[in-house]
């Protein structure tokens, strides 16, 4: 089976790192988004943190959309953010 793996990170300074505990989850992707959002399979949106792609509607979206669908498709994907797991 192929599976991406995506880091979710938010970078603190060493000191505050130590803090937080690391979550990890590994969920089958339900669809692309757009180029830089995906939908996993528990009905969460998933925004790659450090990746700018063009919004709907703006040139080349359909092109960034379609790239991420190649890389990711169906697989599973694993995810690793800190404990604020939100963008």
């Amino acid at each position: 089976m192929n599976f991406v793996l995506i880091y979710l990170i938010w970078v603190f300074p060493n000191d505050v790192a130590e803090e937080y505990e690391s979550i990890t989850i590994t969920r089958p992707v339900d669809r692309v988004i757009d180029g830089g959002t995906i939908a996993i399979t528990i009905g969460e949106r998933v925004r790659l943190l450090g990746i700018k792609t063009p919004q709907s509607g703006e040139e080349c979206f359909a092109s960034a959309r379609d790239k991420l669908r190649q890389m990711i498709g169906n697989n599973e994907v694993t995810l690793i953010a800190d404990k604020n797991n939100r963008d």
